[in-house]
């Protein structure tokens, strides 16, 4: 997931940009993640004093956050993707965790194809202004038609099913459902809306599943890697 806007310049954010870049495994959890929300804790007294800014990465999901010097834009897109290559699981599960494609739940929307190198020139020509930021920024998207295949299995296809048709108002009461440890199911619904096939609704302390999609198109190019996805 990447995210950057201008805001107003303070203390902790000097170069008036906020930004959150992240990489999730399947599951949800985070892999990477540069992002200046808050600030990283302090190794000392003498850190917390000096260093008001807010820049930090994380390593791993369990992470805390450790500073990270700021310098630009394009510098900071380079870090992030950088790690993420270096990151085991990094290339492995972009696309659960990248999220700049075009899924729409009514209106039929093209989802571009899109690796890790392509997404991160792309950034970057938008960080020096050469060419303005993709409107599908924040959305989900995958980086192979065979992420999709491997997410819509046989099983996952009837759980989409099952959510669709009889609408649990629960993740216990889908467990009810479909007789599957709890554990495996909110891993597999947590790899579902990473994809952007699944929403979790807040109602008090329950969460209730609901499908976000009715259907996906795949639109195979076969000379070269811009596939595309037609999701509605």
């Amino acid at each position: 997931m990447a995210q950057i806007k201008r805001v107003k310049a303070t203390s902790i954010r000097p170069h008036g940009l906020s930004y959150s870049f992240t990489l999730h495994a399947p599951d949800g959890a985070r892999l990477v993640g540069f992002d200046n929300a808050h600030r990283a804790p302090a190794g000392s007294a003498r850190r917390k004093r000096q260093d008001q800014a807010s820049d930090h990465w994380h390593r791993t999901a369990n992470d805390p956050g450790r500073p990270y010097a700021f310098t630009d834009a394009e510098t900071l897109i380079d870090d992030f993707f950088d790690e993420a290559e270096r990151n085991p699981g990094g290339t492995r599960h972009w696309s659960a965790g990248h999220r700049s494609g075009r899924i729409e739940e009514v209106e039929m929307k093209t989802a571009r194809i899109q690796n890790l190198r392509s997404l991160r020139e792309e950034m970057k020509a938008a960080a020096r202004g050469e060419r303005r930021a993709s409107s599908a920024v924040g959305r989900p998207s995958f980086n192979s038609v065979e992420a999709v295949v491997r997410l819509l299995t046989p099983e996952n296809r009837r759980l989409l099913a099952l959510i669709r048709d009889r609408r649990p108002q629960s993740v216990t009461e889908l467990v009810s459902m479909t007789g599957r440890a709890q554990s495996n199911l909110t891993r597999t619904l947590a790899k579902l809306r990473a994809a952007g096939f699944v929403t979790m609704k807040s109602t008090g302390r329950r969460k209730m599943p609901s499908v976000s999609v009715k259907k996906i198109v795949v639109e195979i190019d076969p000379y070269s890697d811009r596939d595309h996805l037609r999701v509605a």
